[in-house]
């Protein structure tokens, strides 16, 4: 089940699959399992959720604005640039598979408009949409590949709420990777007195564990919400680290939507390694997943 997790199509805005994932996997689990008009799914347990666990369900990824000659072009969300995606074979959700070509001299000059796949109309067509591929791999120690980032966070919620009791909602995110929207959507209708967002960090910290958002790149976590956090893994011995983010763990979003709720977050450290994929320690992720589950049993009763 980790690696349909993490290798699902699932870019933002054509989420299906990993949404039919979800549904079939979490329905027995939960008192409830539905999805939204944006796409959402929303799993609750009990019948208070005063606590919500969110964490995005979506991958950056490319959609085809032109196809002509034999060569498609497109364009790029979800904070993808050309370094992340020349050389680099993307994936459509019809299976077909392409390298990323640029024929300028200059990598650091090229621009989203100057990259092109090699294809013809009869495998690709505009509006669909792509993902890099995978490329997933895995030792005893560490997962990698290509979009681990935006599946780090889905993967720890995915693995922490399988039997932990409590009364909670959580909210798999839809179209996250571009602005949020999902969270914008739900919270506009729904309103929760605390949020545990999870995430990946990909700042190095010294000696790994999970991350206590303290700040993130929009707003200041809730002192109380995240001092607990930091409470919950000193009694569990977990190793945990409070940091203070450059990343957008959307806690903004949390406090401007419905009538507003105390947040951290919670981060699994991501790291990037010498050809360009991401590594995903399972020692950290296991952390991470240890502190979300014990926070869900301290603060949902």
């Amino acid at each position: 089940m980790i690696r349909d997790i993490l290798t699902t199509f699932s870019v933002s805005g054509s989420e299906k699959k990993v949404r039919q994932l979800l549904i079939e996997s979490l329905k027995d689990k939960f008192d409830q399992v539905c999805t939204d008009c944006l796409g959402n799914v929303i799993a609750k347990k009990g019948v208070s959720q005063k606590l919500l666990v969110e964490c995005g369900m979506d991958s950056p990824g490319i959609m085809v604005v032109d196809n002509s000659d034999g060569q498609v072009w497109f364009s790029a969300f979800g904070g993808l640039k050309p370094k992340d995606l020349i050389g680099k074979k993307i994936i459509f959700e019809n299976g077909f598979c392409s390298e990323v070509k640029y024929d300028g001299e200059k990598s650091d000059d090229a621009k989203i408009s100057d990259l092109y796949i090699d294809a013809d109309s009869t495998k690709i067509s505009i509006g669909d949409f792509g993902i890099l591929n995978h490329e997933f791999t895995e030792d005893s120690e560490s997962y990698f590949g290509y979009g681990l980032k935006s599946r780090a966070g889905l993967l720890a919620v995915y693995q922490a709420v399988q039997d932990v009791a409590g009364d909670f909602a959580v909210l798999f995110s839809a179209q996250k990777r571009i602005g949020g929207k999902g969270i914008k959507a739900f919270l506009g209708e729904n309103s929760f007195a605390r949020v545990i967002t999870v995430d990946a960090l990909c700042e190095k910290k010294d000696g790994g564990g999970a991350g206590i958002v303290a700040k993130d790149s929009t707003a200041v976590a809730s002192v109380n919400l995240r001092k607990a956090l930091e409470d919950t893994a000193k009694a569990k011995k977990i190793d945990a680290k409070t940091v203070v983010s450059d990343e957008n763990f959307f806690g903004s979003s949390f406090l401007t939507s419905g009538s507003g709720a105390d947040w951290t977050g919670i981060g699994v450290l991501v790291e990037k390694t010498e050809d360009g994929k991401e590594k995903l320690c399972k020692k950290d992720f296991e952390n991470s997943v240890r502190l979300l589950k014990s926070a869900i049993e301290k603060l949902s009763l």
